[in-house]
């Protein structure tokens, strides 16, 4: 009874903290990554906060870790598309506040105890998850990266990856798993460090300078700059079908739409 008390007034607390702090500017914060252990489902979340000390407290990674957990559990449970070999779901900060968290209680509290417990504004973002259908027999595999890259962790999930960039990857390969895996691994970095735009197509120019190449079958591999992705994609008998690169604090689409639209008003 006094337990569920404490807890009761924490999170009464945290939610007038929250009000009082709404609105601060939060340009910190980590990208997280977590991916089930058979590759199936995935999901990389962003969360903010004000300063880079409160990212590094153990506090506020445990709740970015819950998020990411939340959003894998979300995406599992999600339709499969009937369209698609793969499902892809983008969540903005609303729909994120809405999910349930592994512990029973909303994001949205979650993230309000967090905030009575640091003391700064925290915001929950974005994040986006990928699911592969059922079966196994497509050669359909997720895996994920984020840099820096964490020490150790000891979240229940396969991958749960705190840093300030992430990507999520999306493969088909063929007989050899454990190989591709490690390869897909290589692109997901491959991916944080060069930043591509798009997956890119035979009819594709490559740019004129391979500096600002960001077609990503075209660009100079980031592990050996002598060949390019597309021929190592084939050489390895994966082919790679959706990517998802987030950085730390970036300007979005959506962020730009809402500059104009006060600009306008």
């Amino acid at each position: 009874m006094a337990e569920s008390w404490l807890k009761e007034q924490a999170q009464a607390q945290g939610w007038a903290k929250a009000t009082r702090l709404e609105g601060r500017p939060t340009k910190q914060g980590l990208v997280a990554v977590a991916v089930d252990s058979a590759g199936r489902h995935g999901s990389m979340v962003e969360v903010n906060c004000e300063t880079d000390f409160v990212a590094r407290n153990k506090s506020f990674q445990a709740m970015v870790e819950g998020v990411a957990a939340a959003c894998l559990k979300y995406i599992e449970g999600a339709p499969t598309s009937t369209i698609s070999p793969f499902t892809k779901m983008h969540l903005d900060a609303d729909q994120l506040k809405q999910l349930p968290s592994v512990g029973g209680s909303t994001l949205a509290d979650e993230v309000a105890l967090t905030i009575n417990n640091i003391g700064e504004n925290v915001v929950l973002r974005r994040a986006v998850g990928l699911k592969t259908k059922a079966s196994e027999s497509d050669g359909l595999f997720l895996t994920g990266y984020v840099h820096p890259t964490p020490s150790q962790t000891n979240s229940p999930v396969a991958i749960p990856l705190l840093g300030r960039y992430g990507s999520l990857v999306m493969l088909k390969g063929g007989a050899d798993r454990q190989k591709e895996e490690i390869f897909g691994k290589q692109l997901c970095q491959h991916i944080v460090g060069m930043n591509p735009l798009k997956i890119g197509s035979e009819e594709d120019k490559p740019a004129k300078d391979p500096d600002d190449e960001k077609v990503l079958i075209l660009q100079e591999y980031l592990l050996d700059p002598s060949t390019t992705v597309g021929p190592l994609l084939t050489s390895n008998s994966v082919s790679i079908l959706d990517f998802v690169r987030y950085e730390c604090g970036e300007e979005t689409l959506q962020d730009t739409e809402n500059i104009v639209a006060e600009a306008v008003n």
